[in-house]
């Protein structure tokens, strides 16, 4: 009889634990279509009329900048002379988180991954990072320098937290 009470016992924890781990990957599955939702309805978001006029532009290679990149293409442009107000430049960023890559870009941004991703949370933050840092030294672009690091700042500020929910429901990449 003793035996059968630690069986039953055995049987009442497993149950337990099965059912808790249930509970949690329901809970899990409810989170997950919630934030499924969520970037997909940013996603599908067009582009506002001043991001299309600097597609259109950077595709007929009349962009502002010295390098065809994913920033370039949404016509995001810092500096005195032809840099664009604060919020101009954080709808760009913001838009450059969502949007696909086009194609023709170099090569070395395919590693910025897909659109609403760590991924592309990461390699956007560490790209401003990287055009700062490049032009600190030099002083006539201290105004561009300081407007990379505010639009970083901003940048981690308002999507590190979304980046880190995408990558807890599998977007990564």
């Amino acid at each position: 009889m003793n035996d059968d009470w630690w069986l039953l016992v055995i049987i009442a924890i497993a149950a337990t634990i099965f059912w808790n781990l249930h509970k949690n990957h329901q809970q899990y599955l409810a989170e997950k279509k919630v934030v499924d939702d969520e970037r997909e309805k940013a996603l599908a978001r067009p582009a506002p009329p001043e991001i299309q006029r600097s597609i259109r532009e950077f595709r007929a290679g009349t962009f502002e900048g010295e390098e065809a990149s994913p920033l370039a293409y949404v016509g995001y442009r810092v500096g005195i002379t032809k840099g664009l107000p604060i919020s101009d430049r954080h709808i760009r960023l913001d838009y450059c988180y969502y949007m696909e890559l086009p194609e023709g870009l170099p090569a070395k941004y395919d590693s910025w991954g897909k659109p609403a991703t760590w991924r592309r949370f990461e390699r956007t933050h560490s790209h401003l990072t990287m055009l700062a840092n490049q032009r600190r030294p030099l002083n006539n672009y201290r105004h561009a320098v300081e407007h990379w690091d505010l639009d970083r700042n901003w940048f981690k500020a308002e999507f590190e937290p979304t980046a880190q929910r995408y990558r807890k429901y599998g977007y990564r990449e």
